[in-house]
């Protein structure tokens, strides 16, 4: 596949989990008022809500994910070729991916949106690192 029909599809994955994180079903909180109950609330990644319970990574996801929107459409946009360009791309796309995973495992909150968004982070970051370091052994 050419270089902009990669990056087009990842760009579409990034959306879409953009998307995904602005529903207000993607971040799970587990309280429990007494030992015997537990309450699922759900909220979306950008809720201050979700920060102020200490779990910072469904914003740090979203906020990273916006990043790697605008660095994405960057990459797709310019003429020029630059490997410092595609290097913070991977970069950006694996934090969003660490993220996202630790956003799901330490707060034993799991959601069909967040493992949606988890998955197409990582098929992301697949095309990219597959695009840009393909010739590494």
């Amino acid at each position: 596949m050419r270089k902009n029909t990669v990056l087009i599809i990842a760009l579409t994955c990034v959306v879409i989990s953009i998307v995904l994180m602005l529903l207000p079903i993607s971040a799970v909180l587990v309280f429990a008022p007494n030992p015997a109950k537990r309450l699922i609330k759900t909220f979306s990644y950008f809720d201050m809500i979700v920060l102020g319970y200490g779990n910072v990574f469904p914003l740090l996801t979203a906020v990273l994910s916006i990043v790697l929107l605008i660095i994405l459409l960057w990459t797709i946009l310019s003429q020029s070729h630059s490997r410092k360009r595609e290097r913070s791309l991977t970069i950006c796309s694996i934090i969003c991916v660490i993220t996202s995973v630790l956003s799901l495992l330490l707060f034993g909150g799991i959601s069909i949106a967040g493992i949606a968004i988890f998955i197409l982070l990582l098929l992301s970051t697949i095309l990219e690192f597959r695009l840009f370091y393909r010739s590494i052994k």
